[in-house]
């Protein structure tokens, strides 16, 4: 072998030994499946698997943050249902409690009602005499007892009987009857203006009350105006149907009415009707001159909402019948009606 060749394969050889180093000390060299990755690809594959990490933690936490929310929101709902239950709960107890205490009120009311009925019948019955079988039911039950209902003699006073009724109440001062209405009614006094508001005629409580006069009137005396108070029930007792007053037609057919005192019977015709308040100067009972009487005649009459052309002089005893109106206020509102009396009847001895 001559001197170049050994040269050439001593380079070989060398070759060789230098490729083996530059594999077996690569950081390409992978000895478990003999893949090499350069370091770009390796940084490339762990940031993927970080981002995939994150993403799945991130993943995670939407999954439980919605989980949670979720839960939130249904602690809420069942907060709000059990919220609604309980106003539910409360409006039904409290909607309950206010038919319950209508309910008893209006069963009251009834109840007053009924009393008040009852009391008006009994006293009818002691005020009115000589009436029929028939009557005299009509009256316990609430009814008039008509005219066509009297038997016997047509002696006005002989139909009445006031002084029985002051027997039983010594309070009773008078009677008031209007045709065609349920005014047939004892009419009392007492030392104010309060008692019977909401006494009925045995002094027993009852929200109806009785008709009663001005405790300041004096019976029987002169220049008097007998004033005469009395509720405006809803079930239409008391003054209850005294809307009617405010037609003219009302008036005109029923001009007059009967009023009785111990003193013998009168004919009420009436002068004025009109709505006001209680700031109106018109409860006057008593009058110290003819001049008062005339101007508070002529008061009354300008103030009427009807044309009554009746003439009233100031001789003449007035009567004045109040009640309660809702037109002007719901509270001061009062419906008057003036009527001049007439006496027709004495007391028959």
């Amino acid at each position: 072998m001559d001197k170049e060749e050994k040269q050439r394969k001593i380079a070989e050889k060398a070759e060789k030994l230098e490729k083996l180093k530059a594999i077996t000390f690569s950081d390409d060299f992978d000895d478990s499946d003999g893949d090499v990755y350069d370091d770009e690809r390796s940084r490339k594959e762990a940031a993927e698997k970080k981002a995939a990490e994150e993403k799945a933690k991130a993943k995670d936490a939407r999954y439980y943050a919605d989980l949670r929310e979720e839960r939130r929101k249904k602690r809420e709902r069942e907060k709000k249902r059990k919220r609604v239950n309980r106003i539910l709960n409360l409006l039904i107890v409290l909607f309950a409690g206010v038919f319950l205490f209508c309910a008893v009120d209006i069963i009251y009311i009834y109840s007053q009602y009924r009393a008040s009925a009852k009391t008006a019948a009994e006293v009818r019955n002691i005020f009115h005499v000589n009436v029929t079988e028939q009557s005299s039911q009509s009256a316990l039950e609430g009814s008039n007892v008509e005219i066509s209902d009297i038997s016997g003699t047509f002696n006005a006073m002989d139909m009445y009987s006031l002084d029985k009724v002051i027997e039983v109440n010594p309070d009773t001062v008078g009677w008031i009857i209007i045709d065609d209405t349920v005014i047939d009614y004892v009419v009392v006094q007492s030392d104010d203006n309060d008692y019977y508001l909401h006494r009925d005629f045995y002094g027993n409580y009852n929200r109806g009350g009785t008709l009663f006069m001005d405790y300041r009137n004096d019976v029987g005396g002169e220049w008097q105006n007998y004033i005469v108070y009395g509720h405006r029930m809803n079930d239409g007792s008391m003054f209850g149907c005294f809307g009617d007053f405010i037609d003219t037609d009302f008036v005109s057919t029923h001009p007059t009415f009967l009023f009785i005192m111990e003193d013998g019977l009168y004919e009420a015709e009436i002068f004025s009707v009109y709505r006001c308040t209680t700031r109106t100067n018109y409860a006057i009972p008593y009058f110290n001159s003819e001049g008062e009487v005339r101007q508070y005649i002529s008061e009354c009459k300008s103030r009427s909402d009807l044309p009554l052309d009746v003439k009233v002089d100031p001789t003449d005893q007035i009567l004045t019948l109040s009640t309660c109106d809702y037109n002007l206020d719901v509270n001061l509102g009062r419906l008057v009606v003036h009527a001049k009396l007439t006496k027709v009847t004495e007391v028959s001895e």
